[in-house]
């Protein structure tokens, strides 16, 4: 693997050679959030200089999370912000205690900072811990909300217009177009809530997908508002679409500011048993019969009875359009046995020849064999093209919550109150406050249900933090029975909310109420998945700096020692842990008396994370050695890779990021650490990371460096060592496949250049290449041409000379993005090579232009391919 192949660029190269206008530059951080809906850049100011900003950019249906952060002061951290997270800790005093560096006129080069700069340890009093921490939000599902806040009149056949978009998570809906458009197969489940005003009919139909299921309510007997809503669930393929139109005649609408009455959501649900039916008739024992089957997975239906086959938590829907008649009822009946709260009321509508659909929803815990089963008490005909049902089962997790609560009474007039529970996980109902109060934050699904007669007009407030959010229209009718009602809605909710169901009108303690109650489960189910952390970390003169992950991630620490350097000492890691569900994620320090160095432009204190949907991955720490084989035996992730507790070995081709992290602890020899890859076919490959070694220290210390190759099947990786390294958490073996073409570029070489001079800047000529599809390093310039707009992943490692200085800086058209720094040893070590590395989530254009420029008296070492940088394609801007 020596003649690695590189992929020529296209002819238009040379007209990349000139950077393009300077765009906006992300000065701060990239943070790439599932229920994003927008873009905003901060940028600091001389006016408003902030220690941290963050940049919100537009989801990707093919990333999850995107984020990188860092800290702009140096930052001293004692005992008591240890058992903080590590953060900005700003001094709130008046006395200025942070560390700062000195910048030359003519370039941002740091200058070693002296002992006698240190400053004080700070005391809680003047330093507060904000806690830096990442929410692990695997798998960011499409999901979207739509309403109208004015009346609309609709032609038969015409789409729906929809003035608001509340939630838009992965752009699902597009909002010129009106229609949701899916770019990820799977279930999708599509709730449409249609209100009408008296006298009026609401009449609405899916086109697309979802089989042409209809919406239905009639207002012509009502005084006020009528509401009707369904819960429809599909399997779609990429690229379908889908939009609500009217339906028959006309379709006359009700809206207004905040009741978000005429409504539609629909999310992508990850489910592995669902059940979806159409009704299609009633047995003799007025069963209910759903024959006509859109989605069935992993359920059993025989005839009149849906038979659950795993254990577990589910949501269950059914809506129901009955014609003119008398009053009737559905019931919900479990292994032949009538549910408890499982009736659905219909009252009589004698006068009426439309129709209106009336629906319910529960979750509840099902055993395996369980029988679902719904039966009819009454003569009534149901409208095939308007009832179903849906089954799907819901995550049973702690940290994915889920409630379904009611009551058959009215207990309070100001606060529908639900003392009766079905379900409870996650989040609070608190009774006190008549309040459901979020301990989770993220994207809900709520349905709630009003099955009352009412004798004037019935409205239900659905409230966030005391501000109307929606609102469920219940009319008035001239009619013998009760009706269920039922609103659907998506909710974004935030840590420390309170949702209430307030009562606005129409519902007294002397209304005929059957039942009120509501379902919620967490919207955004995640999928299991790959998080890739990478930590960049840096002290000072004489200091220690270990930074520990809490959370996932298994306690992996970056341990970086300056007690051996004047000035800065800079490393990195890259851990990797497979997460299933909501994480919180932080990194502390360990230990007393620690450093934290960084400015406002080396961004030496960083932190990056990113979800990579990879099936060929490999991460497993430092647990010994076997003779001079370095051993990875603490397997935290292997999918689609080999491991036979010595080397991982590929099973498909491909493209693959290799990154090794090893731990010194030791400082009594120098170490020289292999890669190696090896095949039947002798075509090797190898690569060094070298560290001298000092006597006079004893705090360890994480090297790293990063590849980027292209491997065949049967290709085993191993890694050698001189000498024996550190502890299990500080050294591990990272390995996964990417994706790698011409819209996804990857690149990775090293330089053998040698620099010790005195002129202001040297560009890296990195002319030899392990690997590189897309982009394009131009050997002219020593420059690496951008064709493809993206997010990137940068991993940088360098070799500095003993006793001298390295500092390198990172520019994308001639505007720095952050420095890697190493300042001059000055103690009696031996060796000749330090490897240093540092990583970095970059926002590259199309025409953009990297170079890595080696600064003034700056001194580069050319031993092996330490020298080397690796980058990859994450996700669009």
């Amino acid at each position: 693997m020596k003649n690695l192949k590189r992929i020529e660029p296209p002819n238009f190269a040379k007209f990349l050679r000139q950077p393009p206008p300077k765009p906006p530059w992300l000065n701060s951080s990239i943070s790439m959030k599932c229920n994003a809906s927008m873009t905003r850049y901060n940028y600091p100011t001389e006016a408003n200089n902030k220690d941290y900003v963050q940049t919100t950019i537009d989801p990707s249906q093919r990333m999850s999370t995107i984020d990188f952060t860092y800290i702009e002061k140096s930052t001293a951290i004692n005992q008591e912000t240890t058992a903080k997270s590590l953060d900005l800790i700003e001094n709130t005093g008046d006395e200025e205690t942070e560390l700062t560096s000195t910048k030359s006129s003519s370039h941002n080069n740091l200058q070693p900072i002296k002992s006698n700069h240190q400053p004080q340890l700070a005391s809680p009093k003047r330093y507060v811990a904000n806690g830096l921490r990442k929410h692990l939000e695997d798998g960011c599902q499409p999901a979207f909300y739509v309403y109208n806040e004015t009346t609309g009149t609709h032609h038969a056949e015409e789409k729906l217009n929809w003035e608001k978009v509340g939630i838009n998570n992965g752009n699902l809906f597009n909002s010129s177009l009106n229609e949701a458009i899916v770019d990820k197969n799977g279930y999708y489940i599509s709730s449409v809530c249609i209100a009408t005003v008296a006298q009026s009919i609401g009449y609405v139909a899916h086109d697309g997908s979802f089989g042409g299921d209809r919406i239905a309510v009639d207002g012509r007997l009502i005084t006020g508002t009528a509401t009707a809503s369904r819960v429809s669930v599909a399997r779609i393929s990429s690229s379908q679409k889908v939009h609500i139109k009217a339906f028959q005649n006309t379709s006359i609408t009700f809206a207004d500011s905040s009741s978000k009455a005429t409504s539609w959501l629909m999310f992508y649900y990850k489910t592995e048993n669902v059940f979806y039916g159409r009704y299609t008739g009633m047995d003799r024992n007025s069963y209910l019969l759903f024959h006509d089957i859109v989605a069935n997975q992993n359920i059993g239906y025989f005839g009149k009875t849906i038979r659950i086959t795993e254990k577990g938590l589910y949501f269950i829907s059914i809506s129901i359009d009955i014609e003119k008649g008398p009053s009737s009822k559905v019931n919900l009946f479990r292994n032949r046995n009538e549910y408890s709260n499982g009736q659905v009321g219909f009252g009589s509508a004698s006068g009426s020849v439309y129709t209106k659909i009336l629906s319910k929803s529960w979750i509840i815990y099902l055993d395996k064999n369980d029988e679902i089963s719904f039966k009819g008490n009454g003569n009534r005909p149901i409208l095939k093209e308007h009832s179903s049902l849906a089954l799907f089962q819901i995550e049973k997790d702690s940290a994915l919550p889920a409630m379904n609560r009611f009551s058959n009474e009215v207990t309070d007039t100001k606060f529908l109150d639900f003392p009766v529970r079905d379900a409870e996980i996650g989040n609070h109902w608190n009774s006190r406050d008549h309040a459901y109060e979020v301990w989770t934050e993220g994207v809900y699904f709520l349905t709630l249900t009003v099955d009352a007669q009412p004798s004037s007009r019935l409205s239900i407030d659905i409230m966030i933090n005391e501000t109307i959010a929606g609102k469920l229209f219940h009319g008035s009718r001239s009619f013998s029975g009760t009706h269920a009602v039922t609103k659907t809605m998506l909710l974004r909710l935030e840590k420390g909310d309170k949702l209430q169901f307030v009562i606005d009108s129409g519902l007294t303690r002397n209304t005929r109420l059957f039942y009120t109650g509501f379902t919620i489960f967490y919207a955004n189910i995640r999928e299991n998945g790959y998080y890739i952390s990478a930590v960049t970390s840096s002290t000072t003169t004489s200091k220690t700096l270990s930074l520990e992950h809490v959370g996932a991630f298994g306690g992996d620490r970056i341990d970086v020692n300056g007690t051996f350097n004047e000035g800065v000492s800079m490393t990195s890691r890259i851990s990797v842990a497979k997460v299933t569900s909501n994480r919180d994620v932080f990194l502390t320090t360990r230990g007393n008396n620690s450093i934290a160095y960084s400015d406002g432009s080396s961004k030496a204190l960083s932190w990056a994370m990113f979800r990579y949907p990879t099936n060929n991955i490999f991460y497993g720490r430092y647990t010994g050695m076997n003779s001079r084989r370095v051993i990875f035996n603490d397997v935290q992730a292997l999918e689609g890779i080999g491991y036979d507790t010595l080397t991982p070995r590929i099973i498909e081709d491909g493209v693959y990021f290799i990154s090794i992290s090893i731990g010194i602890e030791k400082y009594e020899t120098s170490y020289e650490v292999t890669l190696t890859i090896s095949n039947s076919q002798n075509t090797g490959f190898s690569s060094k990371i070298l560290f001298g070694y000092s006597k006079q220290s004893s705090n360890s210390q994480v090297v790293s460096k990063s590849w980027v190759l292209e491997l065949k099947k049967n290709d085993r990786i191993s890694v050698s060592s001189s000498n024996a390294v550190g502890s299990k958490l500080l050294g591990s073996l990272t390995v996964f496949k990417i994706d790698a073409d011409i819209e996804r570029p990857a690149f990775s070489a090293y330089s053998l250049y040698r620099w010790r001079g005195a002129m202001e800047l040297d560009a890296i000529p990195f002319k030899n290449i392990y690997y590189q599809i897309g982009n394009f390093w131009n050997n002219a310039d020593n420059t690496y041409e951008v064709w493809a707009s993206g997010i990137y992943f940068l991993s940088l490692s360098a070799g500095s000379s003993i006793s001298e200085k390295l500092e390198i800086d990172i520019l994308v058209n001639r505007k720095s993005q952050g420095l890697f720094l190493t300042y001059e040893n000055r103690m009696n070590w031996s060796g000749s090579t330090l490897t240093h590395s540092r990583t970095m989530l970059i926002k590259l254009n199309k025409g953009d232009i990297l170079q890595f420029l080696v600064t003034r008296n700056s001194a580069l070492q050319n031993t092996f391919d330490v020298t080397s940088f690796s980058l990859f394609y994450l996700s669009k801007t």
